[in-house]
Parts: C-alpha cells; structure tokens; sequence
C-alpha cells in the first residue's frame, strides 16, 4: 500500500460519515442557526420529519408543514406535521402545483440536504419564493463538494458514490461555498448568516484538531440562512 492510498483510508476511517437511517436525521445545526421562534415552517423534502418534530417539542414552531416525495417518509412525518404533501420537487410545473396545494405563507422555510438531489435546484428555490412572508426566513443546507472526504480520494483517482454523505449516489448537483451562495442569491434572496458543519465532530479530540487545520477542507455541510432580497439571478449551469 503506497502512502497516499494510506492516507485516503485513514480520512474516510476518522472523517467518513455514519450509516444512520436516510431519513431520520435531526437537524440540530440548522435549528441553531434559526431564531428560537420560528412561527409557520415549511420543511421541503422532511423525511420522516424528525427536525420539525423537534421544533415543535421545543415550542419554536407554531406548526410545520412538509413536502417529501417518499411514500413512506411523509406517513411518518404525518405524525407531527400539520399536513405533508407527497409531492416530486423536479415535476414539471411545480409552482402551479405548489400553488394548487399551498394557502398560506410561511415565516420559516428549510431545504435541509434536498436541492442537491434536483436537476435544476435553482429554479427551484426560486419557485418557493411566492410562499414565504417579507419577513420570512429560508435556511438552506447543501453538502461541500470541497471537503475532505471527496478531495482526499480524489488524489489517487477515486470518486466513489455511496449511500450517504457527500457523494450520496442520489446526488446531481454539487457545490462549494462559493456556488452555494450564487443557489441561495439566484432565488432572489439576501444571504443574513452562514454556518457549517465540520467532519470528525464526534471523533477524538485530535481528530476535530486537523478538521479544524485544514480549513474549508474540513467542511461537510454548507448553511445559509437568507431572507427576501433584491438578488438578481446569475449565471446559471443547466
């Protein structure tokens, strides 16, 4: 085994990211990043809605509406939410049919790890603008194609998809920082905080040390937290 294939492995051993169930997660660093009371939510591709269940045991929601496109997700998120439309984010037409589903507008809308999994994701925050307040806020969380666990493999030629993490074999679309914050402005919103979730968070002390060393590097989640702007829309790769 040569030193870089080495290496490789032991990134993916200390950084690589667990097998949790796909849609379980609780979102607790995007819920930091939002105010502690929230008002209407929308979670866009909920899951089985476990972070607005916990928005609500937490009394930062006064409800929460999703969108999941799996069956059997969304009848769990039912649980807790106040309504859940099964509903494919890339049909055609989604603003005619968000429009023919939706009557209210809402004070919080999140897009936790789902616009990456869109062919056009642009479009498609854009298309949700329609049914957020003036004062409303969009929270947007996207994996970092900059990150470790993608650049590492990728020095001795690797670029493996899996069934989570950053190379989710779901996965169509990839960004940086950077063009994670032309996908946010694009929609016409104005970028207000931004956040990130780092590898090797629950490993060993030295672990998080070189984490933290490497900078963006180091990085596995991107957040936003944007609001109704006078963003204009860039350039965008189709």
């Amino acid at each position: 085994m040569n030193t870089m294939t080495a290496l490789v492995r032991s990134l993916r051993r200390n950084f690589g990211t667990s097998n949790d169930e796909y849609f379980d997660n609780t979102r607790d660093d995007v819920i930091d990043l939002l105010p502690s009371s929230m008002g209407k939510v929308l979670d866009v591709g909920c899951g089985s809605g476990r972070t607005g269940q916990r928005l609500l045991e937490a009394g930062a929601a006064d409800c929460v509406d999703g969108i999941e496109i799996d069956r059997r997700a969304a009848d769990t998120a039912r649980r807790w939410y106040r309504k859940v439309w099964q509903l494919d984010l890339d049909t055609e037409g989604l603003g005619d049919v968000l429009s023919a589903h939706i009557d209210t507008l809402y004070d919080t809308i999140m897009f936790n790890d789902v616009l990456e999994h869109l062919r056009d994701p642009w479009s498609t925050l854009a298309v949700f603008a329609p049914h957020l307040r003036s004062t409303g806020l969009v929270a947007v969380s996207i994996p970092n194609v900059q990150c470790v666990e993608v650049v590492g493999p990728l020095l001795i030629g690797r670029f493996d998809y899996r069934s989570a993490g950053v190379l989710d074999r779901t996965h169509l679309r990839f960004f940086t920082r950077s063009s994670g914050r032309r996908l946010v402005e694009h929609a016409g919103l104005e970028i207000v905080t931004e956040g990130e979730t780092r590898v090797g968070a629950s490993r060993p002390r030295v672990v998080r040390a070189v984490a933290n060393a490497i900078g963006p590097f180091g990085v596995r989640q991107l957040l936003f937290l944007a609001r109704p702007g006078q963003g204009l829309p860039a350039q965008v790769p189709l």
